[in-house]
């Protein structure tokens, strides 16, 4: 097995880690910037398609239509989760690893600001999922629109600041991990 020049003790880079240190080196992205991007929108997507659902439910003002709600109001949970488990087990950490320092705080609130937005989110979901959303009508509806129009927002911040990361060159890491 090749060493690549690593004293011992320390940790050898895969192909994957020496295509992205040689991307470095050359002043490009970050290798698999853009789709590590286009996941990230793919799976944004999905959340809006969900909430647009729900939105349009909503904006007919009908209290009938609460188990429709429920439906959509679960699905956006999944989504949700699956969307959490990317950016936290994948996106935050590639951005954490390859940002100069202003981005990295920038990624670093983020992340703290997710973890806020996850933890009102699933606030909002078992509230609503314990009670009847009809008997409550009139205070389910603007919470609901007003969940939907933060989850908008915190998403399109999480993208401002992913680009802003994965778009620019990023320093030479350290193959000691």
């Amino acid at each position: 097995m090749l060493s690549f020049g690593l004293k011992p003790g320390r940790r050898r880079c895969s192909g994957n880690e020496l295509l992205t240190l040689r991307a470095h080196a050359r002043g490009m992205r970050i290798d698999g910037a853009a789709s590590m991007l286009e996941r990230l929108k793919t799976q944004q997507d999905r959340a809006f398609e969900v909430a647009a659902r729900d939105e349009a439910i909503l904006l007919r003002d009908d209290p009938c239509e609460a188990s429709a709600l429920a439906r959509t109001r679960w699905e956006l949970m999944r989504v949700m989760m699956l969307y959490s488990a990317f950016k936290h087990g994948e996106l935050f950490p590639v951005m954490l690893r390859h940002g100069r320092p202003d981005q990295i705080a920038a990624t670093e609130k983020l992340r703290t600001d997710c973890l806020a937005f996850g933890d009102d989110f699933k606030t909002y979901v078992a509230r609503w999922s314990s009670v009847s959303v009809a008997d409550h009508w009139l205070i389910y509806r603007p919470a609901a629109l007003a969940m939907i129009t933060r989850l908008r927002s915190h998403m399109a911040r999480e993208l401002r600041v992913a680009e802003s990361v994965l778009a620019t060159p990023a320093r030479l890491v350290s193959l000691t991990g």
